[in-house]
């Protein structure tokens, strides 16, 4: 009966984005196979809501099988000229039941011009998720990076979330596994970094976060501030940062802060549950290359006491 209530529920985001169920960002479901499911183009009208950068709304449906859990809209592009594709993505579980399908609704916004039209599918197609590298936001598309050797990629998966009471669209991928891509040497598949880009569905900035795998120990981990034992420029203009490292941290970048942004900390991320072998701490030095002085003014390592001060203010929060 939960699971009817919740499919009916048709939430529109207050900054104009996807109308479909959401689900809270804390609450993952691993263990589940993914299935690319066919959606019904109903209809396209003019979106009342401009603040998402959307001309058009598209009204689209698709039948959840009893079983089934939404796990987000699938939308993939074609250029000359620009269409986007749309499918949804469902996760299946092991439990058995009996119940018909429920038709469930949702709006996708798009850009003007754009074409829509449903990917072709006679049956549900399996699909691998993936998470993606990095994504990127320009005035006319986000940018997603993903690791490649020779998968082909199904299409971007959508799914909106509420994070800390913020609505926001969790962005992740969808591909074919390889048994369905069919037959690929690995000797002429090198493992290298592609990018995929949307320009007809339009998403702020700020409301797009990255879907994280479950159970990676990546995940795992919390981040801190370091103050650094010395600061100094190489002869080639590189900034060498030396501090000293726990063997369950990695660096992640450098922050510069103070009032004229020349005192110089260490980001870095800590995996508790990291295994450490051998020395516990050791001395680390983080090179950043071609740093272009600004009036050849000096870096300074930034204290203890400043970086307390940062602690005190607001939680540091490295995402």
């Amino acid at each position: 009966m939960a699971m009817r209530q919740l499919v009916k529920i048709l939430i529109v985001l207050s900054f104009g984005l996807l109308a479909i169920p959401v689900a809270e960002a804390a609450k993952k479901l691993p263990g589940r196979i993914a299935f690319m499911k066919p959606v019904r183009i109903l209809s396209v009208q003019p979106d009342s809501d401009r603040r998402s950068g959307s001309d058009w709304s598209v009204q689209a449906s698709y039948q959840l099988a009893c079983g089934e859990s939404f796990g987000g809209v699938l939308v993939r592009e074609k250029r000359f000229p620009v269409t986007v594709e749309v499918a949804v993505v469902v996760a299946r579980s092991e439990a058995f039941c009996s119940s018909l399908p429920t038709e469930v609704t949702f709006a996708l916004p798009i850009r003007s011009g754009v074409r829509i039209r449903p990917i072709k599918l006679r049956d549900p197609k399996r699909v691998v998720l993936e998470e993606a590298l990095d994504v990127g936001v320009t005035e006319r598309a986000f940018i997603l990076g993903w690791p490649s050797s020779c998968q082909t990629m199904a299409g971007v998966i959508l799914k909106p979330l509420i994070a800390h009471s913020v609505p926001k669209v969790e962005v992740s991928l969808a591909r074919f596994p390889i048994d369905d891509a069919g037959k690929i040497s690995s000797a002429n598949c090198a493992r290298e970094i592609k990018h995929t880009k949307i320009t007809g569905v339009p998403l702020p900035a700020g409301s797009l976060t990255l879907a994280e795998r479950p159970g990676k120990i990546e995940t795992s981990y919390f981040t801190r501030l370091v103050a650094p034992q010395a600061v100094r420029r190489s002869l080639d203009g590189s900034l060498l940062v030396s501090w000293q490292r726990n063997c369950r941290e990695r660096n992640v970048g450098l922050l510069f802060i103070g009032p004229e942004g020349l005192d110089v900390a260490v980001v870095t991320a800590v995996m508790p549950s990291a295994t450490c072998q051998g020395v516990k701490n050791v001395q680390e030095d983080y090179v950043l290359p071609g740093l272009i002085p600004v009036n050849h003014r000096p870096l300074k390592p930034a204290s203890p006491t400043m970086l307390l001060a940062i602690g005190k203010k607001f939680e540091f929060n490295y995402s």
